[in-house]
């Protein structure tokens, strides 16, 4: 899964990223990455994927 990652582009992603207030925003790589790994285990709504992910449970 890393290699699909790292082949991808973030550019157009990352555009918009840092203009804004507030909290940092999440590397879109390793958001990229955990979006592919949530839908090969089958887990589709966002809701199941941010509670099963120790990085935004630690971060809410």
């Amino acid at each position: 899964m890393n290699l699909v990652v790292e082949e991808l582009d973030p550019e157009a992603i990352e555009v918009g990223y840092g203009s804004g207030s507030g909290r940092p925003p999440f590397d879109p790589a390793m958001m990229t990455a955990l979006l592919l790994y949530a839908y090969g285990a089958g887990v589709y709504p966002s809701r199941r994927i941010f509670a099963s992910s120790p990085t935004f449970a630690s971060a809410a």
